[in-house]
């Protein structure tokens, strides 16, 4: 998945119902950027469950839970977020797993927030974040494959 990705917004399947394609017409790339953000910002405070991510964006967004899963796990097939090899659990009472923020995740807010000339947008931060250095993992992070 590449960086660009991420800020797509989604696009119903060939198969789908007309009404999918509607909900998909309607998300608007704004609205993604801003769930993108709000995630980084919030694990940038420690790490987080997915149940922590969803009660912190929807206090901020109009987004539903699905929504955010999808955010985060697109952040972590790009890596900017990561699992830290740590669990709790749900609201549910599964397990869950819980996320922090990269150094690159890092990286893309300190672009964000620092940049003087002009307000970046997310991608571009990105494609600076990936240029101007190493994005490796420290050592105790876990990577997983899927949310």
């Amino acid at each position: 998945m590449s960086f660009a990705s991420i800020l797509v917004p989604p696009r119903a399947r060939i198969d789908d119902p007309e009404t999918s394609k509607e909900a998909a017409r309607k998300v608007l790339k704004k609205t993604i950027n801003q769930a993108v953000l709000l995630i980084l910002i919030r694990l940038e405070k420690g790490h987080a469950s997915h149940d922590q991510i969803i009660e912190y964006l929807m206090k901020n967004m109009d987004i539903s839970e699905s929504g955010c899963r999808t955010r985060t796990n697109e952040l972590l097939k790009v890596k900017l977020v990561y699992w830290d090899g740590t669990h709790g659990r749900s609201k549910m009472g599964n397990r869950s797993r819980y996320w922090g923020l990269t150094p690159l995740g890092k990286k893309v807010l300190h672009i964000i927030r620092h940049d003087d000339e002009q307000r970046l947008k997310l991608g571009d931060a990105i494609t600076k974040a990936t240029k101007e250095g190493d994005d490796e993992y420290s050592s105790n992070t876990v990577l997983a494959e899927e949310v």
